[in-house]
C-alpha cells in the first residue's frame, strides 16, 4: 500500500475549498492511499483501489479496466461520510492518479449506479477540476 498523502494535498484542498465550511465535520485528517491488484469484495477483478479514511471511517473507488485505456469505477463510502465532500475527494484522486498513468475513466453503467453515484458524476463539484460528459449509458471524463 502506498501512502499518496503528500501526492495528493492538493487535490485534498482543492476538494476542501469546493465544499461548505460548516459541512466539513471530520475530527481527523481524511488519509488517502492506493493498493495495486487487490481483489474487489465483490467484483471479481484485480486493477487498483483509491481508500480514504477519515477516523474509523472509510470508503474507496476501485478502477477495473473495461477497455483498452479505459477504466471503469466502483465505489463505496460510509454514511457517515456521504453529503461532506469526501465522495469528490476519493474520486478527484482515483481521476486524477488514472489521468497520469494514460487512463480515460468512466462511471459504471447508469442502470447500475446508486443515486448517490449518480449526483456526484453529474455534480458541479467534479466538473470544477474535470470535464465530464454523459451519454444514455455513461459519465466520461474527457
Amino acid at each position: 500500500m502506498q501512502d499518496l498523502r503528500d501526492f495528493y494535498s492538493l487535490t485534498l484542498k482543492s476538494c476542501r475549498e469546493n465544499v461548505e465550511p460548516e459541512r466539513v465535520v471530520a475530527r481527523e485528517e481524511p488519509i488517502i492511499t492506493i493498493d495495486y491488484d487487490v481483489p474487489h469484495p465483490i467484483h471479481n477483478y484485480l486493477d487498483f483501489v483509491i481508500n480514504l479514511q477519515v477516523g474509523g471511517s472509510y470508503g474507496r473507488v476501485a478502477l477495473k479496466k473495461i477497455d483498452v485505456g479505459l477504466l471503469e469505477t466502483h465505489s463505496s463510502l460510509a454514511p457517515e461520510l456521504r453529503g461532506l465532500g469526501y465522495g469528490i475527494m476519493m474520486y478527484s484522486a482515483a481521476i486524477r492518479y488514472a489521468k497520469e498513468l494514460g487512463f480515460r475513466v468512466c462511471s459504471s453503467p447508469k442502470h447500475v449506479m446508486t443515486a448517490s453515484a449518480k449526483r456526484l458524476w453529474a455534480s458541479k463539484e467534479l466538473a470544477r477540476s474535470f470535464t465530464i460528459v454523459s451519454n444514455w449509458e455513461r459519465f466520461y471524463v474527457v
